[in-house]
């Protein structure tokens, strides 16, 4: 199990995350125009946004009638020990 976890980059419990980039970076999306013009429709949506959150997904979805659900599903993952033997139960 813990030779999975280590394919995947995952790190224990013990090991802090380490944030190396202040500012994340920007790309294109070519989904993103489809998804402004279905939400400007002003129907009432919840948006379930897994990464961590950042002010601009915020400023964005803010401008809409949504309610917006964050979880940084990575670090939600990596806070959990896993990898521990006396945890198992057979």
């Amino acid at each position: 199990m813990k030779q999975w976890f280590s394919g995947l980059g995952l790190k224990s419990k013990e090991e802090p995350i380490e944030d190396s980039s202040p500012e994340p970076e920007a790309s294109a999306s070519l989904a993103l125009k489809v998804l402004y013009d279905q939400l400007r429709l002003q129907r009432k949506y919840h948006i379930l946004d897994l990464g961590p959150a950042l002010g601009a997904n915020v400023d964005f979805f803010a401008q809409f009638s949504c309610k917006v659900y964050i979880e940084d599903f990575y670090r939600t993952l990596t806070s959990f020990d896993y990898l521990s033997e006396d945890k198992l139960s057979y």
